[in-house]
């Protein structure tokens, strides 16, 4: 959304504009992709760990 809207802000819903409206102004984007590439690295750790503990071995 910052990255649609941050040069072009339009008013929205009780003249608050869109960004503000969703509490994202003033954000920054690579923060926002840092999250983003957080939880990837985590969940895939998660992943990875499960996968090399568990044995799935019917007997």
């Amino acid at each position: 959304m910052v990255n649609q809207f941050a040069l072009r802000d339009p008013r929205f819903i009780g003249g608050k504009t869109l960004l503000q409206y969703f509490a994202v102004a003033g954000q920054s984007i690579w923060m926002n992709i840092a999250i983003v590439w957080a939880f990837f690295v985590f969940f895939l750790l998660c992943t990875w760990v499960v996968l090399s503990v568990s044995k799935y071995e019917k007997r």
